[in-house]
């Protein structure tokens, strides 16, 4: 069971990490979270990036991506 916490926790790093340019980083961005959601074909008809993009707005800690 450790293995796939720890290949999940790996993937995670792997999406906060995307486009920033440098490693160890451990938040999402906006647009890191819309990527995990198009990556897993999340997207279709009752789900949209603008749904997502508010709820993460909505959540994240004002001032900070």
């Amino acid at each position: 069971m450790a293995t796939s916490i720890d290949s999940l926790a790996d993937q995670f790093a792997a999406f906060c990490n995307f486009g920033a340019g440098n490693t160890g980083k451990s938040t999402l961005t906006t647009k890191n979270c819309t990527k995990i959601f198009k990556d897993c074909k999340l997207y279709g008809k009752n789900l949209t990036s603008t749904d997502t993009d508010i709820a993460f707005s909505k959540v994240k800690t004002k001032g900070k991506t």
